[in-house]
């Protein structure tokens, strides 16, 4: 008798979309040679060793400064921790739902690796001299969607409006977050809005690319100062 196939789930799926990220990121590393780690990346306290050290959670300040097989080869550890740990959390986010749960840790720990690992593997990206990717991926999605809560915070205190002042973001995929009656809008990708929020390019490099449009003087405040890094 066959066995039952899992059922795939919006967590599962990102959980999944990770790894893949995570995967991308030893393939790039695994062909880095000479000056490529001394590239800067769009983080400016970065390079592209730095990068993949951050990564590489469990290695001591010795180990980091020496031999780059010794970084690569806890990088491969670190994403088979990760691996297990995304796996864990997708299971308990699909079983908190199933009972009920609106929002639980489980779902938000996972898109907070969304997000975390969705911007550093564009850095490294980027910083090895390739276009930006703006598909909308699992992680992209459910990254974005752990940042849609933040934009009243980034409409106050980032940018400086008014509480009051609002903005409509329309986001493939996504519910807008509640309270955004406003006449300003921002039309955007999953990805786009993830790095536009991230400090990864600007507004009008993602217009270009399709990605990301807006209408009003408020909507183009927030494209323009609403950021979570800088």
């Amino acid at each position: 008798m066959d066995r039952p196939t899992a059922l795939a789930t919006p967590m599962k799926d990102a959980a999944s979309s990770v790894i893949r990220l995570w995967d991308g990121v030893i393939e790039r590393a695994e062909q880095l040679d000479g000056d490529d780690w001394l590239r800067p990346t769009p983080d400016r306290d970065m390079d592209v060793r730095a990068l993949v050290v951050h990564l590489t959670t469990t290695l001591s300040p010795a180990a980091a400064r020496g031999a780059t097989t010794i970084l690569l080869e806890q990088l491969r550890a670190t994403r088979d921790a990760q691996a297990v740990r995304l796996s864990g959390l997708a299971e308990e986010a699909d079983e908190a739902g199933q009972a009920g749960a609106q929002s639980t840790r489980g779902q938000r720990l996972l898109r907070a690796s969304c997000l975390d690992m969705f911007v550093h593997a564009h850095d490294l990206s980027v910083a090895l001299g390739h276009e930006p990717d703006l598909d909308d991926s699992a992680a992209a999605t459910e990254a974005c969607r752990y940042l849609m809560p933040m934009v009243g915070h980034l409409l106050t205190g980032e940018v400086g409006l008014a509480p009051a002042s609002s903005v409509r973001l329309d986001v493939a995929g996504l519910q807008p977050p509640p309270g955004q009656p406003g006449t300003d809008v921002v039309t955007a990708t999953p990805a786009a809005l993830v790095l536009l929020l991230s400090g990864r390019g600007d507004a009008d490099a993602w217009r270009e690319r399709g990605a990301l449009s807006w209408s009003g003087p408020t909507a183009d405040a927030f494209v323009r100062r609403a950021r979570l890094f800088s």
